[in-house]
């Protein structure tokens, strides 16, 4: 248990030399959860990874809807099928785009054991970036074995026990856009064009590379949590932003609630909202 506590502490470090400004928080940690069923009942692919969240869900009293957790799963086979191979985890955010509550990672005891499946360190800091609304970069463009990004499958970033891999692993510029995005694990953390994007190359599908919500078997009805998403603008309590407005960085919708507010003066009361917080520019 105290292996894993370090990959993560190392992980939340990670993230932190990514950002600079900011990283994910530790919850009290070091609970061991005994299963209400036998291997076999998880062992199902397509049902393993729903079947332990909804577990975890009734023990902690938590639900998808409300959660603000990114859980790690880290599940113990019993000693007759222990030993898994390569296969490493998953990692997914429960309702889909960045900011809309938790995600939930599942991972196998067997892979900071077992040398032949190793990179735990590297795979966990991955699985992070998908509860965090991060998608593979290979759905912008670029090479998903190549790419610096931690979303990669690149080998250089392959770690071995607590020892990164040889390159150290970031993020692309619309990644960086879309964790601006995450308030919720990244209170204070902005997209800033000059620093993060600094040669102003044009972000390529912010929109259509969000992860999709995860399986409706999990309970609860993510589109509940699409409201309040992103910038958000009303003239006169009437909403009339356009579909491009939730996709705005935290800059550009400053910027554009300003402009509107001075375009409008003694017109229409104009309120500007940020994933459903008023605020003025």
């Amino acid at each position: 248990m105290l292996q894993i506590y370090r990959h993560l502490v190392l992980a939340q470090r990670h993230w932190l030399n990514v950002l600079q400004t900011d990283t994910f928080a530790i919850s009290p940690f070091g609970e061991v959860y005994h299963a209400k069923h036998p291997h076999t009942y998880y062992a199902e692919a397509s049902s393993s990874f729903n079947r332990q969240l909804i577990e975890l869900f009734q023990l902690k009293k938590d639900n998808r809807i409300d959660s603000t957790f990114s859980y790690l799963i880290v599940y113990v086979r019993p000693k007759a099928s222990a030993k898994i191979g390569p296969w490493m985890g998953g990692g997914r955010t429960f309702n889909g785009k960045p900011n809309t509550g938790g995600g939930g990672i599942q991972m196998e005891f067997t892979a900071p054991l077992f040398d032949e499946s190793g990179r735990f360190q590297s795979t966990l800091v991955h699985e992070l970036g998908h509860t965090f609304g991060l998608s593979h970069p290979d759905c912008r463009g670029y090479s998903l074995t190549e790419n610096p990004s931690m979303m990669s499958y690149n080998p250089k970033h392959w770690s071995h026990g607590l020892v990164e891999g040889p390159e150290y692993a970031g993020l692309n510029p619309e990644e960086f856009f879309v964790i601006g995005q995450n308030n919720l694990a990244f209170p204070n953390f902005r997209y800033v064009e000059a620093i993060h994007n600094p040669t102003h190359k044009r972000l390529a599908n912010i929109e259509n590379c969000y992860l999709g919500p995860m399986d409706a078997a999990i309970g609860g009805d993510p589109e509940r949590k699409l409201h309040n998403f992103g910038y958000e603008l009303f003239f006169n309590g009437k909403l009339v932003s356009g579909p491009e407005a939730p996709f705005m960085s935290h800059d550009d919708a400053v910027a554009n609630c300003k402009g509107n507010i001075e375009n409008h003066r003694g017109q229409i009361s104009v309120e500007c909202r940020w994933y459903g917080k008023r605020f003025t520019p």
